[in-house]
């Protein structure tokens, strides 16, 4: 029988046996081989592998659902298939090994390792995947056991994902994977009922409806969109998974609403064409003015009746003086905007009332202001349109007002 000595570190010399070991490995090796041997002599259809995964990854909608996950990142979407749809591919594709575990568990740097592999069989193309994932809360201290045992779970099924997807040649599962990202978002007819269902489920694991708004960059429920649809059932199946966490998905794509209203204003700024200055078509027809003005020459023309000047006494230098600009105070003019425009209901009565009442008022103050009112004025628009909810156009109207008062140095209301 071999012997293994080693000396530890009081240096004393330990003897052990090899044969466990070298019993574990053979029994290894001789599994592997056989599973070799196996996929040699059986060898997959690249055809029924396809048939498999979009049979399993469309059954049915919640299947479809599950396959997708989605994390926002500044109002884009990072999109793409999570941990179930890569266990549909294993298990379609065949003649492959795969596992996870956890590699390491560093405290002092606050991470965790995952490690993920993949093992075609049949070509003998083995691909490993390394995930790390945080380990402290948002105030900097280290997540307790039980906490680093979730979240190495959740790091093992992210590095499995990722071994997957990269041993699978993805020409076998973009069909499928499109054809999931299409079950999921449905079309403008299911619209109204699939974003009620989304945010009803994100509220479930912890999602505010006005969180799912910011994610998304948008003022409301009404402006959810078929592709915002697909990114909140992906967002959902991530945090139902564990490849996700709120605070990851919050934590980076928290906007106040101040901000919110600048970037779609900004959005939609982008997406309307400037206005081209119109040139006459036919140019200038100098023959027709010319008969035109001879015309009007030719007719009798009334004779103008005098006028009898009367003399009028010029101001006095003190008089002329006395006159100065109206002086504005922008607060002011914030919540007289805000009390006019409530009163209304259309938006062509809060276009004329701005243009009209406050727009040159507002050209005499700073650009800040300007902006802020302006904003206001828009948010009413939006409001009549149902763009946007009461409750977002109150809280939009509180933050820019106080901002004004905090840019004048004005006690908030």
């Amino acid at each position: 029988m071999n012997k293994i000595s080693t000396i530890n570190e009081h240096g004393e010399v330990l003897e052990s046996d090899d044969v466990p070991r070298s019993m574990a490995v053979q029994l290894q090796k001789a599994e592997i081989d056989q599973q070799v041997s196996t996929a040699k002599a059986y060898p997959r259809s690249i055809k029924r592998v396809q048939s498999s995964i979009m049979d399993m990854a469309t059954l049915d909608e919640q299947s479809a659902d599950e396959c997708i996950y989605a994390l926002p990142r500044g109002g884009k979407p990072i999109k793409g298939p999570s941990i179930r749809f890569a266990e549909i591919l294993k298990q379609a594709f065949g003649n492959c090994r795969s596992g996870s575990r956890v590699v390491e568990v560093n405290k002092s740097e606050m991470y965790v390792e995952a490690e993920g592999v993949f093992h075609d069989l049949e070509t003998n193309s083995s691909t490993t995947k390394r995930v790390r994932r945080r380990i402290s809360d948002k105030r900097g201290q280290v997540f307790k056991d039980d906490m680093i045992i979730v979240t190495g779970n959740a790091a093992c099924s992210i590095a499995l994902r990722n071994a997957i997807l990269d041993g699978v040649p993805k020409p076998l599962w973009r069909t499928a994977y499109q054809a999931v990202e299409a079950t999921i978002a449905g079309d403008i007819t299911t619209l109204s009922e699939r974003r009620t269902r989304a945010l009803k489920h994100l509220a479930a694991v912890g999602l505010s409806p006005d969180q799912v708004y910011a994610c998304l960059a948008v003022e409301g429920e009404a402006d959810i969109t078929v592709d915002n649809v697909l990114t909140m059932r992906g967002m959902y199946s991530a945090l139902k998974n564990g490849e996700a966490t709120v605070e990851e998905m919050i934590g980076r794509n928290h906007q106040s609403p101040t901000k919110l209203s600048e970037q779609l204003a900004a959005k939609k700024a982008s997406q309307t064409p400037p206005e081209q200055p119109q040139e006459p078509q036919d140019g200038f027809n100098a023959d027709f003015v010319q008969q035109q003005t001879s015309a009007i020459q030719s007719e009798p023309q009334p004779e103008p009746e005098p006028i009898e000047e009367t003399p009028q006494s010029l101001p006095s230098d003190t008089e002329a003086g006395s006159a100065e600009p109206e002086q504005l105070f922008p607060h002011k003019v914030a919540q007289e905007l805000i009390a006019s425009l409530k009163a209304l209901e259309n938006e062509k009565q809060i276009s004329n009332t701005w243009h009209l009442q406050f727009e040159k008022r507002a050209e005499q103050m700073d650009e800040y202001d300007r902006q802020a009112l302006a904003q206001i004025a828009g948010a009413f628009s939006d409001f009549v349109q149902e763009k946007c909810t009461r409750v977002a156009l109150d809280n939009l109207c509180d933050d820019l007002l106080a901002e004004i008062f905090e840019r004048n140095d004005q006690p908030a209301l």
